[in-house]
């Protein structure tokens, strides 16, 4: 199972009691349904429960995390210090001069595609009146990346040093850059494209994922109509997103015994000036879940 818990700018605090505000998201002990929990639990207990207001008549989403099985990641749009920094991708191919009979041509293979996706996307040139040097060669190819396919690359070439045709991706889509027929062999200089983390898009498609979970089945054309709540609201920018993983046991009607493992994200607006409400959600998981919490 996988669920996403988006904690609005505006009910970012904690709350103080069992009342919940659209979006809010309180811890409570199954013996004390009534009081909510803003410490970390005894070396004793073995689970917490969580309740999360989808504001539709007071509805609630419930459930149970084991835990003895439980860890808690948070990831951040600045991620650690090994993360790859993220950015737009940038590719330099160096041409020759070209000479009579021979092709240069420059691939670009999108990443990521889906079944039918188109993926592969060439262009290429070749010695002739207009394109005898290494810039000519450069400049003819670096035009015709630009006309290639607008709406399914979004991407910008240039011509730099004279004869080097850079790349630079306008978005965050990745691309293996290939010179190929007779520019095999020409250098390729590639920075990837790095898309951010914890950012809106990245929420959005998070929710997306977790679509199906929270009962939003059919969502194709007009099908989305008909769920409330859907799609899921993403008002903040920046985001701190915590895993819940765990499993929990089956207690009752069991034919098997082992765990079912479970994923709860939980979206909270990063302590920007804007979403200082949010800190207090930020602090009261941190403070539960300090022994269980991965950086």
């Amino acid at each position: 199972m996988k669920q996403l818990f988006i904690i609005p700018r505006a009910n970012g605090a904690y709350p103080t009691s069992t009342t919940l505000l659209k979006g809010q998201l309180m811890f409570y002990k199954s013996d004390a349904p009534n009081t909510v929990v803003s410490t970390a639990p005894a070396a004793t207990d073995k689970e917490i429960c969580f309740a999360y207001s989808r504001g539709e008549d007071s509805s609630l989403i419930t459930g149970v995390i084991d835990l003895d099985s439980l860890t808690v990641i948070k990831m951040s749009k600045a991620g650690k210090a090994t993360t790859p920094a993220y950015g737009k991708g940038k590719w330099v191919i160096v041409c020759p001069t070209p000479e009579k009979g021979l092709n240069y041509t420059i691939t670009l293979a999108k990443k990521g595609v889906v079944f039918n996706e188109r993926n592969l996307f060439s262009v290429t040139d070749t010695y002739r009146a207009k394109v005898k040097t290494a810039a000519d060669l450069a400049k003819s190819l670096a035009d015709q990346l630009n006309k290639l396919a607008p709406g399914l690359i979004n991407i910008k070439a240039t011509v730099t040093d004279t004869n080097n045709v850079t790349i630079q991706g306008q978005d965050y889509q990745d691309y293996k850059v290939v010179a190929s027929d007779d520019l095999y062999g020409t250098t390729v200089t590639s920075t990837p494209a790095v898309a951010p983390m914890c950012d809106k898009d990245y929420v959005k498609n998070l929710a997306s994922v977790c679509a199906q979970n929270r009962g939003f089945n059919n969502v194709y054309a007009d099908g989305a109509t008909i769920y409330p709540g859907y799609p899921m609201e993403v008002d903040a920018d920046d985001y701190l997103i915590y895993n819940f993983h765990f499993a929990n046991p089956r207690r009752a009607s069991r034919t098997r015994d082992e765990a079912i493992w479970q994923d709860i994200y939980v979206a909270v607006p990063n302590a920007a000036p804007a979403n200082t409400a949010s800190t207090g959600t930020i602090v009261k998981i941190e403070t539960i879940f300090a022994s269980k919490l991965i950086k």
